[in-house]
């Protein structure tokens, strides 16, 4: 039971890790876009805080797991 457990425990934090991990790209990408495209400065600082935001959190969860 133990093992089975720990198994488990293992699964879904290297799923997470990975979750993590390839939320990254998208998220570079969507800032990029937000900093080169036409979009209105007041929009484009806050959806870059936004994502600031986000890419915060995922570094967070992938900071827990190593």
């Amino acid at each position: 039971m133990k093992a089975r457990v720990e198994r488990t425990i293992d699964q879904r934090t290297t799923m997470l890790a990975g979750v993590s991990h390839d939320l990254r790209t998208p998220l570079t990408r969507m800032r990029l876009r937000l900093e080169t495209g036409d979009v209105e400065p007041k929009v484009r600082e806050r959806c870059i805080e936004d994502l600031r935001e986000m890419n915060s959190l995922v570094e967070s969860v992938i900071e827990v797991f190593r």
